[in-house]
């Protein structure tokens, strides 16, 4: 098991309709290795040039000390993302299972 990639529209709607968007929760998109070089560490998948939902103004690394490294989603009322310290922020996660 892995933690959740969200590449796709589709696949993101499908978890909304399952879990709501009240909850927030990790997903496997980090950038902690090449800061702001975002990429979907389950499936070892680039973001870009591929589907995002980001928040207004996000992602903006804006922790105390930089370091938000990691996505989470429903960061908002309308299920969008916001980078977090993946270290620090305690927060729920959805896994996969990936072959």
């Amino acid at each position: 098991m892995k933690l959740l990639s969200l590449e796709t529209y589709e696949k993101e709607q499908a978890i909304h309709v399952a879990w709501g968007y009240e909850a927030r929760f990790w997903t496997s998109l980090t950038d902690a290795i090449d800061e702001g070089t975002w990429y979907w560490e389950s499936t070892d998948t680039a973001l870009f040039p591929g589907y995002s939902n980001w928040c207004n103004r996000q992602p903006d690394d804006a922790g105390a000390f930089g370091g938000e490294d990691c996505m989470l989603t429903n960061y908002e009322t309308n299920g969008c993302w916001n980078d977090g310290d993946c270290e620090k922020d305690e927060f729920d996660a959805i896994c996969q299972a990936i072959p």
